[in-house]
């Protein structure tokens, strides 16, 4: 029988597909990006301490008596003499972070029906995890704010380097690192390296647009919004410069921006000088600090020289200037044997970027005896060297390995992650435009205060291998 025309169709344009048959909406929602965190945990179960006050000051001691000594029959007693000490000081750093949502979403965003999450909810928990992703780059870091530096610079895009500050950075590849530690969207800043402000935009910050890898290198294009797409630079920013995270689009000064500001990391303490941080040298008689956004001198970490306290060095086995070297296990052996020779460190584990720790999976591998002719098993559950854990953590500099002692470190708090708000100002409050008019939308935020400190001693804290090839 022939038929014109007609029914149900199961097309486009036709009355049941386009307004009776829907789609079924899955309760999933899945969360692309990477929360890995594992130094940061580490650092923080460790304990924190609660302080207030304008500086953190603790003593520190060294130097031995020198009224001890073997003399001949009626020799002189020896003299008395004393133990030498300094004052060593620290800056809490503060950090906050904000959300708003507008009320008509707050209204239509339910549940059931209206959206797959409720828009406040989805806000709380994305801002949690980026705090924390932001604090475990921070902990690699030096406390100088650098996310890195800008390399060559083209009109709206460059190639972006390894904070120069870090020990190895010539060597240290910048793919597989500097690409974590951008994120699209991000907003930033740059500087010279005394606080400068640049202005690619006219007092506007910029927004990452793109992070592209070739090789070894690292490409970042930038744009004046979150979503604007590559703006060529009205004035662009020169090699060397610093790259920071930016609390503002109307950038205009640096203290709206992370420059100097952020918790110091392991990349400042493994080092053999001073820490660009801002901290200047402690106060020698009043037992207080110093602080310079503008000072450039690597002479002091955590307000005392290092030039001439070994004890204030931290213990970084590089080449010599002779380029990369393999890996191997007597470098490895030799990172630990001086942390431990020199002030005996008391070590716990040994940490490195993913490629770096492939790198000694692949140096043990040749070592591996198969049993079963039948069942060959391959791969690894745990890592050790001497018996310390080998762990691995995205955010470590590629090119090296730290040596941990965890027990010379430690978070000062003087307030932990809690809701901006003081005495009876609400969580919530109402957002203005320019001219004052309030809003059908509303903020909320969250403050932290507080600062990483090796609260022993530096060179007791652990050891630096750099200059490896992988």
């Amino acid at each position: 029988m022939a038929f014109s025309d007609g029914g149900v169709i199961y097309a486009s344009g036709q009355p049941y597909w386009d307004n009776v048959l829907t789609n079924f909406f899955m309760q999933l929602l899945p969360d692309a990006r990477n929360e890995s965190s594992v130094l940061l945990g580490m650092i923080e179960k460790t304990g924190s301490t609660s302080v207030s006050g304008r500086y953190l000051v603790w003593p520190v001691l060294w130097g031995r008596n020198t009224g001890v000594g073997s003399v001949g029959y009626g020799g002189a007693i020896p003299d008395p003499g004393y133990r030498n000490s300094s004052t060593a000081t620290a800056l809490s750093r503060v950090g906050m972070a904000t959300i708003m949502v507008d009320g008509d979403t707050i209204r239509h965003g339910k549940t059931d029906g209206g959206a797959y999450a409720e828009a406040v909810k989805l806000e709380y928990e994305g801002c949690i995890k980026d705090i924390m992703n932001d604090r475990a780059r921070q902990v690699h870091n030096d406390g100088s704010g650098r996310i890195a530096e800008c390399g060559v610079v083209g009109a709206s895009s460059m190639t972006v380097v390894v904070n120069s500050s870090i020990e190895g950075a010539s060597t240290t590849r910048a793919a597989g690192t500097l690409d974590v530690y951008f994120e699209k969207g991000m907003r930033v800043a740059f500087l010279l390296n005394d606080g400068t402000v640049r202005t690619p935009y006219t007092n506007q910050a910029a927004y990452v647009q793109d992070i592209t890898v070739s090789g070894s290198t690292v490409t970042v294009s930038f744009g004046t919004s979150p979503t604007s797409g590559a703006v060529a630079f009205v004035t662009p920013p020169t090699a060397g410069d610093w790259i920071v995270r930016c609390s503002s689009d109307a950038l205009t000064d640096r203290d709206d921006c992370a420059f100097k500001r952020e918790i110091m990391g392991i990349g400042g303490i493994y080092q053999d000088v001073g820490t660009l941080n801002g901290l200047t040298a402690s106060g020698a008689s009043q037992q207080t600090g110093s602080y310079s956004d503008t000072s450039n001198v690597t002479t002091w970490f955590q307000g005392v020289v290092c030039s001439s306290n070994p004890w204030n060095q931290g213990i970084v086995l590089d080449s010599g200037g002779a380029g990369t070297r393999p890996l191997t296990e007597a470098l490895m052996q030799q990172a630990l044997s001086d942390a431990e020779r020199i002030n005996n460190a008391n070590i716990t584990a040994l940490i490195s970027s993913y490629p770096t720790y492939d790198s000694y999976v692949a140096l043990l591998t040749p070592d591996k005896r198969y049993q079963n002719t039948t069942d060959l098993k391959g791969g690894h559950t745990t890592l050790s060297f001497n018996g310390l854990p080998y762990i691995k953590d995205r955010f470590h500099y590629q090119n090296s390995i730290s040596f941990l002692a965890l027990d010379q470190v430690q978070m000062a708090e003087t307030a932990p992650l809690r809701p901006l708000t003081a005495e009876d100002v609400t969580t919530w409050n109402r957002a203005v435009n320019a001219s004052g008019k309030p809003l059908d939308k509303y903020w909320r935020g969250w403050v932290w205060d507080d600062e990483l400190i090796v609260k022993g001693v530096r060179n007791r804290a652990g050891a630096r291998l750099v200059n490896l090839s992988a």
